[in-house]
């Protein structure tokens, strides 16, 4: 079995290290919470669950797989007009991406007993420590060859994986062009991102934002509104992600009874036809956003500019 060998075949990257690295990272951000440097609704919304090792026993190594990903580009019909609504990449078959991963990697080991499970832990803290990608200065992981447009994997294991073929461990730090750069801090509509501080001020995120059914603010302008779900303003500014993005149709389309109910919100009157709209988004991971899409595709389609990406 040679992981780093699969992972280049693959067009992936991929490093581990010791289960301590879970220690460090979830003391990081314990002390930052206890420190004040997250909003509290955005760090119990968006930090507060993860699993790290929990129900699992005899692992030896955690480690992380990098794997290019496409945006999307979702067909809805409205009337006589159609919109190519953005997903951003890791949206659709997220859950689908990393299990497939997972599958090859233990067809890699002989015998029946899985050896790679999922790890539910701060994946881009796992990779910058693994040296597998750097922080850029909006807090998104780059990695080489891919800029941020990439899944992270993660897999905790019973085996010892060793270390000779290690990157070197690495410090949480910024990307070493970001220090003389500030092109996703002025592409950021909200002021999310800040010069002042290494964190990403998360609760003013687009993508925080656009991703909860909460109200929004009313200091948000729905012309900041550029994707379905999340947000690509900022990694589409920045120099390291230049030629990287490319999109794919997405497998499903809604036709405009469906973009109706929707926009509707709900399913009142019509279950058969809101039965139809879960299982394309099922289809294509997206399950678990009916409540924010059409509130989203609303401000796209009052944007006028709905093909542009």
């Amino acid at each position: 079995m040679d992981l780093k060998e699969w992972a280049q075949r693959k067009g992936y990257r991929i490093a581990w290290g010791p289960v301590s690295l879970l220690d460090e990272i979830r003391n990081e951000l314990v002390n930052r919470h206890e420190a004040g440097e997250f909003e509290e609704k955005f760090f119990e919304k968006s930090l507060s669950n993860f699993g790290y090792l929990k129900g699992l026993s005899e692992i030896r190594t955690v480690g992380v797989v990098a794997i290019p990903r496409p945006g999307h580009l979702i067909r809805f019909s409205n009337g006589n007009r159609t919109i190519d609504a953005v997903a951003p990449p890791t949206y659709l078959d997220y859950d689908k991406t990393a299990q497939d991963v997972l599958a090859e990697m233990n067809d890699l080991v002989p015998g029946e007993e899985p050896h790679f499970v999922s790890l539910h832990a701060p994946l881009k803290g796992l990779a910058v420590r693994t040296g597998l990608a750097h922080y850029g200065r909006n807090n998104i992981t780059f990695v080489p060859g891919m800029g941020s447009y990439h899944q992270l994997v993660g897999f905790a294991s019973d085996l010892d994986l060793g270390s000779a073929n290690l990157p070197e461990a690495k410090t949480p730090a910024l990307l070493p062009l970001c220090e003389s750069c500030s092109a996703c801090q002025k592409a950021c509509p909200t002021g999310a991102i800040s010069k002042e501080r290494f964190l990403l001020r998360g609760e003013r995120c687009l993508t925080f934002l656009n991703e909860y059914e909460e109200a929004w603010p009313d200091w948000l302008p729905s012309t900041t509104h550029n994707c379905l779900v999340g947000c690509l303003l900022c990694q589409k500014a920045c120099p390291q992600n230049a030629g990287l993005l490319r999109f794919e149709k997405a497998r499903e389309e809604f036709t405009s009874d469906e973009t109706a109910a929707l926009l509707g919100g709900g399913s009142e009157g019509n279950e058969r036809l809101w039965r139809a709209i879960t299982e394309k988004l099922t289809r294509i991971g997206l399950d678990g956003y009916e409540p924010v899409l059409g509130r989203n595709l609303k401000v796209l389609l009052a944007a006028q500019t709905p093909n542009k990406v």
